[in-house]
């Protein structure tokens, strides 16, 4: 059984997580053909998207999809906040792997995530950091900002132009 964190030392942990300046991302995504999205990031090169296949039974394989793309958010998120906090833990392991569910649900004509679960196998090198290396995994998973994001509403602007 993991020890919990006290929520003092917890807020503590966390302070010592957080980034001085803000942090601001964007995203460019474009049609290029009929059901497939250019999504160009920052100063990555533009690569494509296209429904899931259970979305759009046409849909070709080998395409991310904003639902793979969302659950790759989370179980990414997850294992790169592990460094950080096992950094500030003063503790370190060896490596980690994430897999991911997440399920669709349709509530009254509306399809959403209905959660996301995440199995994470976190490899040390020595006993004696397990308990460490345990309570950065909770830190990890608390202070994500994929997961935290989830509880947020996105906001939509648009505008509809006949060329």
């Amino acid at each position: 059984m993991v020890a919990n964190l006290d929520l003092y030392r917890l807020k503590t942990i966390v302070k010592r997580l957080k980034m001085s300046d803000e942090h601001n991302y964007s995203i460019k995504v474009r049609t290029v053909r009929p059901m497939f999205m250019g999504l160009t990031l920052n100063d990555m090169e533009e690569f494509e998207a296209t429904s899931a296949q259970d979305w759009w039974p046409e849909a070709p394989s080998g395409y991310f999809s904003p639902q793979t793309l969302f659950l790759s958010a989370s179980a990414s998120c997850f294992g790169l906040s592990l460094y950080k906090a096992a950094r500030a833990l003063h503790t370190e392991f060896k490596s980690v792997s994430v897999d991911g569910y997440v399920p669709m649900i349709e509530e009254d004509g509306i399809w959403m995530f209905d959660h996301i679960e995440l199995s994470a196998r976190i490899v040390i090198s020595d006993e004696s950091e397990r308990v460490k290396v345990e309570k950065a995994a909770h830190l990890a998973h608390k202070s994500c900002p994929i997961g935290n994001s989830l509880k947020r509403m996105t906001k939509l602007a648009f505008e509809v132009v006949l060329e």
